[in-house]
């Protein structure tokens, strides 16, 4: 202990020993679904929080970042209902009006990229990928997030 927090309160000492103890019992692949277990809401209401946004409960997709109305996974006018790679997605409004489309896959191979990639260029969108805030599974997703570009 101690290479990832210099200074380990109690409460993250007795942690650390639950979380040793199930991977001694169970394996690592335990000891990652109990973290994901117990953060992934935190993570959601931190992407949230940070961004002043509402998880939409209408259809989740892309076209609706655009401003069109969604048909049910047919053609937009060209635009996809999902991107390239899509695994998890979720669809983020402020003020009421979609701001973010973002999925968590657990991986993207360079065909995905690339089509995301011309996708984005395609349709004035900008995307980022990071490992936070995944909160599906988080340490075992990526997030990719999609916005319309500003300016």
């Amino acid at each position: 202990m101690g290479r990832f927090n210099s200074k380990p309160s109690l409460t993250y000492r007795n942690a650390f020993d639950a979380l040793t103890a199930l991977v001694e019992a169970e394996g690592t692949d335990a000891a990652l679904r109990a973290y994901a277990e117990v953060t992934w809401e935190a993570y959601q209401k931190q992407y949230a929080e940070k961004f002043g946004l509402k998880l939409s409960s209408g259809r989740t997709c892309l076209a609706r970042l655009l401003g069109k109305r969604c048909n049910l996974d047919s053609d937009h006018c060209g635009i996809p209902c999902h991107p390239p790679g899509v695994d998890h997605a979720s669809l983020w409004l402020k003020d009421g009006k979609p701001y973010s489309y973002v999925y968590q896959p657990y991986g993207l191979s360079m065909q995905a990229l690339r089509e995301l990639v011309a996708m984005c260029e395609r349709y004035g969108l900008e995307c980022s990928i990071d490992t936070w805030p995944s909160w599906h599974f988080p340490g075992a997703v990526l997030t990719v997030e999609i916005k319309r570009k500003e300016g």
